[in-house]
């Protein structure tokens, strides 16, 4: 399994952490996580994997801004192989209460 890790400055939190996971006989990629200026929060987490033998999307979340609450969680599974989304979830600006939560699943097969 090959591996890359990358570690930059972490105390002044620019780009904390980086890795990536790859194995190459199935030709998978394991894992991706980003965290950026946790204390600014512009962007808090980055995190995917994805299974590329299976061209299917496993996972993939985000978050941003949380200090200002504009997108606090945002979260997306698909099983490309299948065309089905499985699961979508969104939340934005709960600090004026306009959208709270939101959850969607569909089999577009």
């Amino acid at each position: 399994m090959a591996t890359f890790s990358l570690l930059v400055d972490p105390f002044d939190l620019k780009m904390a952490t980086f890795s990536l996971l790859v194995d190459p006989f199935d030709l998978k990629m394991a894992t991706f996580s980003l965290l950026v200026d946790p204390f600014d929060l512009k962007m808090a987490t980055f995190s995917s994997g994805a299974d590329l033998q299976r061209s299917k999307l496993a996972t993939f979340s985000f978050g941003a801004d949380l200090k200002r609450y504009k997108l606090v969680t945002f979260s997306f599974g698909a099983d490309l192989q299948r065309s089905k989304l499985a699961t979508f979830s969104f939340g934005t600006d709960l600090q004026r209460s306009k959208l709270a939560t939101f959850s969607f699943g569909a089999d577009l097969q």
